[in-house]
This record gives C-alpha cells, sequence and structure tokens, in this order.
C-alpha cells in the first residue's frame, strides 16, 4: 500500500469529532492522562519508595511484565516531574527526569531483549507509550509556569531519542500507521517552544 493510502486509512481510523486545535484529527484522542502526583521527590519518602518500587521489578516476571512495570513508574515519573515544576522546584524535578530515563531505558533494552516472537507487541506497546508521554508533555506544557518548565524539554528528548532506537526495528507499515501520532507529537512541542519564545 502507497504512503498516500496508508494516511487515508489512518483519516478512517480515528472519529471526525476528535480534531486538534491546529486541524489535524487528533491521533492521542482517549488516551489516559498522567495518575495524581504521588510521593514526589520533595519527599524524604521518596527514596524509599523507589527502593519498593525496584523491588517489586527485581520479583517481577515474565519479560512482558517487566516492560509493563517499567512504562507505569515512567508515568509517574511525569506526573511527578510537572507537579515539581509547578512548585518550582526545578532540584527535585531533575531528579524525577533521572528516574523517568531509567525506566524507560530499562524498559527499552528490555524490548530488545526479548526474544523474536515476543518483540513485536512490546516493540508496539513501547513506541506508542512513547509517544502518548511526549504529546501529554507537549500539551501540559502551556499551562505550566514559564519561568521553571523549559526544563521538561529533556523528557521530551528522552523519549524521543529511545523512540526513534525503537522504530528502527519496526517493520515498514507499522511506522506508517504512527505518522498521525508522530506529527501530532511534533506539532504539539513546536506550539510548546514557540509560546516560550513568544513569552506566553
Amino acid at each position: 500500500m502507497s504512503r498516500r493510502g496508508i494516511l487515508a486509512l489512518c483519516c478512517l481510523l480515528y472519529s471526525t469529532n476528535d480534531y486538534a486545535g491546529h486541524g489535524m484529527l487528533n491521533a492521542f484522542a482517549g488516551i489516559p492522562w498522567l495518575p495524581p502526583a504521588g510521593i514526589t521527590p520533595d519527599s524524604a519518602l521518596y527514596r524509599f519508595e523507589r527502593w519498593r518500587e525496584q523491588a517489586i521489578w527485581q520479583f517481577t516476571r515474565p519479560l512482558a511484565a517487566r516492560v509493563t512495570l517499567d512504562l507505569d513508574f515512567a508515568r509517574e515519573r511525569l506526573a511527578e516531574a510537572e507537579a515539581m515544576v509547578r512548585r518550582g522546584n526545578t532540584q527535585a524535578m531533575a531528579i524525577a527526569v533521572v528516574d523517568y530515563r531509567a525506566s524507560i531505558e530499562r524498559a527499552t533494552h528490555s524490548v530488545f531483549a526479548a526474544a523474536a516472537d515476543a518483540q513485536p507487541p512490546l516493540l508496539a506497546m513501547t513506541v506508542n507509550a512513547l509517544l502518548e508521554h511526549q504529546y501529554i508533555i507537549a500539551t501540559d506544557y502551556q499551562d505550566l509556569p514559564r519561568q521553571s518548565r523549559i526544563a521538561l524539554a529533556e523528557i521530551i528528548a528522552i523519549a524521543s531519542t529511545n523512540y526513534t532506537a525503537l522504530t528502527e526495528h519496526l517493520p515498514r507499515r507499522s511506522k506508517e500507521i504512527l505518522f498521525f501520532k508522530e506529527e501530532e507529537v511534533r506539532w504539539s512541542w513546536e506550539m510548546a517552544l514557540a509560546a516560550d519564545a513568544q513569552g506566553l
């Protein structure tokens, strides 16, 4: 199928009511947003919470369950990072970013370590999660304090780098089907950065 045919097919997959602000179909309509921030990096209990998560991960089998856990942990780190940006605590936010990177890189490593027959669904789940992470941060960005939100650009970079590494292993058709989500992320992040440039 041609690229134009793939795009036409993708159009049919989304409701005509789900338009984004730039007139494109919103490829992320209905995705779950971030959970409430629990114990955040500015809390004395944060280190113990991370140890608890590490223990859960160590005793989790099989590999697919570990990937799911890491993606869940990463979403929690995103919520914590946004909470720290709202509080203007960039030092604590940086801790959440470091822990986000650790979860994402561990998930990526697990996907590459999966057996050939088990890898495709893990690959699809992880690349979609990484696109969702970028979209959520880019969408929330303009509602966050302008003086501290730019630090979230590192999360976009982490997600983007791992996404690129993973998509190199996707079949061509699978890559093409991700086109609308990639464009939505790109446009949303460009608008976020434009808001910074305009002092908004």
